[in-house]
């Protein structure tokens, strides 16, 4: 959680050194907070296309979803913050694991 805002937090530094960079006409600044931007949008943009192909196509392929279910290779997440794994759960923040 605590990394998630520290990541934001750098993010909205560096578009806030960027937009002062170009009211200052500061160059040196304006490169360096260019080139950390396009780094960070970058890598936003790659993490979330694999993703979303990655989950299509396991939508598409059940052979490979259940591969990688039994292989604990992924996890389910729902939005009310329930996570289901091959083995385990965690439902309202209480782990509990399978019997077999």
């Amino acid at each position: 959680m605590i990394f998630g805002f520290v990541r934001s937090l750098f993010i909205l530094l560096t578009v806030v050194g960027f937009g002062w960079a170009l009211l200052s006409d500061r160059p040196g600044l304006l490169v360096l907070t260019s080139a950390l931007l396009v780094i960070w949008f970058s890598q936003r943009t790659v993490y979330s296309s694999a993703s979303r192909r990655l989950l299509a196509t396991l939508a598409e392929h059940e052979d490979l979803l259940c591969l990688l279910w039994y292989g604990k290779a992924i996890s389910i997440r729902f939005y009310n913050g329930n996570t289901y794994y091959s083995d385990w759960k965690t439902e309202d923040g209480q782990a509990s694991h399978y019997d077999q």
